[in-house]
């Protein structure tokens, strides 16, 4: 049988946004506050039924021939880019069971028009456009997937490259292979036959924002706690690289509690009462009500997140606007998929090929500095948000984001011969050993500096010693005290100080430190210098602080060539004379 497939091209304001309501079969039926408009066919042309005049409500609604029962989809596109080939729409596919038609086409227009201020936010060279998938069935695996595609494969053909589409919710890469098999290789951008994940990238731009948040208010990310509402694909990402990146405490809440077991994480039952400074909405829309808002703990300073209209409407989000929450638009914050659908419109042989934490940087570092802009043209404070947010949108003319990626990679990206991690006393004489046989280096350092004074290798007070069990590491130890003297000899500085090291205690065998007795048969094999005590009372005579030691059935070795490392200032003499270059984290 042949029922409908509906296309709507968005002109201008969708209806009243709609409620969410979820189910375990991630069955969504959607509710809106006023009645939906109802259409009626208006005319027809070679392939779509035109049913809505766009002068009615801001949209020009098609109507395709789809060959499943059950099944309605409807594609929303902007009026700027309708049967536009120079920009055309961009948005994801969703399947869904909505509670009419009218209502799935109330969500496509609005999904439509955000998806519009993302591609505006950063000028992709695309405008909004969504796919909705309307079912009626309550288990999802009787719908017909690849026939489905097909249809959709059909309708975008008819629109003939005025609209590209990718995943979204419900979707996966199947029907996108599906999709691209029945495009010809046409319409789908969804990080087909590439390393990149366009989850990873949506997360990487949600990271990007707080980021910048955090840099223009001089917070310390470990020092805040943040809760992620919602762990799927986006969320979970976000969860990780907020750890990743320093931060302490990560609540984490999801529909599906098994979602929010992940590792390092907090998991919460109930996001709406536990307090945080950081919220971070990642699951599905309109979950910030207005008694959410209102009744939302003390202390939430920020939100910024995934989700798409995060607040289910404008007072609610007036509420957190007064309460002082600063609030990072998703057109900013989660516009990572768009960004990068950008660069595979515009260079697809770099979007298959290029290493994708690079793509992730790119899209990290664009959002990051979009949000820090906007903040400070909100002078920090939530209410101007709204009032500025035009400031920091680009015009349309000129040049798609997407052009500015291989320049990025060309500033960011170091040719070296080796990258050391780590700006430690091993990074930087590591550094040093490489520079004299003529090779280039990169050290990465999570810190601000070399040796920073969380470093284990930082200050005056790194030991030395011969005295191992293992004659490799006592061999070692010779070999590098040699090298520290090249140090020394090079630099005219005095790296080295020897004050000698007491190695005592009871003698039970061999320890992760190794042992008294193996340390002396070792020093007597290589022919070191030593003293050795037989008893406590040995050690108690010779050392008065020990005394504790008299009449303990102890025994001990003392290398009185050991001493310590000036760690803090070897590592910067070693730099000095390296071919080095720096990577700081923070």
């Amino acid at each position: 049988m042949i029922t409908n497939l509906i296309l709507l091209v968005l002109l201008s304001n969708a209806a009243a946004k709609p409620f969410i309501r979820t189910t375990r079969n991630n069955i969504f039926a959607f509710q809106s506050k006023q009645a939906p408009t109802v259409t009626a066919p208006l005319s027809k042309n070679d392939f779509f039924t035109i049913i809505e005049d766009p002068k009615k409500r801001g949209a020009t609604v098609l109507e395709a021939p789809v060959e499943q029962e059950g099944v309605k989809l409807y594609i929303a596109i902007d009026s700027a880019s309708f049967q536009n080939k120079d920009r055309p729409g961009n948005g994801g596919i969703r399947l869904l069971s909505y509670q009419s038609k009218e209502h799935a086409i109330d969500d496509a227009v609005r999904l439509a028009k955000g998806m519009t201020r993302k591609h505006d936010m950063f000028r992709t060279g695309f405008s909004g456009a969504k796919v909705v998938i309307d079912h009626d069935h309550e288990d999802l695996s009787v719908v017909k997937r690849d026939t489905l595609m097909r249809d959709a494969a059909k309708a975008l053909k008819a629109l003939d490259g005025s609209m590209y589409t990718g995943c979204d919710l419900n979707t996966s890469d199947e029907d996108m292979d599906f999709l691209t098999k029945f495009t010809d290789d046409k319409y789908v951008l969804a990080g087909r036959n590439s390393r990149v994940d366009t989850n990873a990238a949506t997360a990487s731009s949600v990271i990007g924002s707080i980021l910048g948040v955090l840099d223009v208010n001089n917070e310390i990310i470990s020092e805040l706690t943040f809760t992620v509402q919602g762990c799927g694909k986006v969320g979970s990402i976000v969860a990780r690289e907020l750890l990743r990146y320093g931060a302490k405490c990560v609540q984490t809440c999801d529909l599906f509690s098994e979602n929010a077991e992940i590792p390092g994480c907090v998991p919460i039952d109930d996001w709406t009462k536990s307090t945080c400074d950081f919220f971070v909405p990642c699951a599905n829309s309109l979950a910030i009500t207005e008694t959410v808002a209102n009744n939302f703990p003390e202390g939430v300073k920020y939100c910024v997140g995934a989700a798409n209209s995060p607040y289910a409407n404008e007072r609610a989000r007036s509420v957190f606007d007064e309460r002082g929450v600063l609030h990072v638009p998703e057109s900013i914050s989660s516009a990572g998929a768009i960004l990068a659908d950008s660069v595979e419109w515009y260079d697809i042989d770099l979007y298959q090929t290029v290493e994708r934490s690079l793509m992730y940087g790119w899209i990290r570092d664009i959002s990051r500095t979009k949000s820090s802009s906007l903040v400070r043209k909100a002078d920090k404070k939530a209410t101007n948000i709204g009032t500025v947010l035009r400031a920091v949108v680009p015009p349309r003319i000129g040049d798609p984001i997407g052009k500015e990626f291989p320049e990025w990679i060309k500033k960011n990206t170091v040719e070296t011969d080796t990258v050391i991690v780590g700006g430690g006393v091993a990074g930087t004489a590591a550094a040093f050993a490489l520079s004299e046989k003529g090779e280039n280096s990169v050290i990465v350092e999570r810190g601000s500096s070399i040796a920073p004074a969380t470093a284990s290798s930082n200050g005056d007070s790194r030991m030395y010693r011969r005295m191992y069990s293992s004659e490799f590491f006592s061999k070692m130890q010779s070999k590098a005290l040699n090298r520290w003297k090249d140090v020394e000899e090079k630099s005219g500085e005095t790296l080295l100080k020897e004050n000698g090291l007491l190695f005592y205690g009871e003698d039970t065998g061999e320890t992760v430190e190794g042992s008294v007795l193996g340390a002396k048969e070792i020093m007597d094999k290589l022919n070191l210098p030593y003293t050795f005590y037989a008893s406590g009372d040995e050690i108690a005579a010779r050392y008065p602080s020990l005394a504790g030691c008299k009449g303990k059935p102890y025994s001990g070795v003392c290398e009185d060539t050991a001493g310590h490392i000036r760690a803090s200032k070897g590592e910067k003499i070693g730099i000095h004379f390296s071919n080095v270059q720096f990577h700081f984290q923070e």
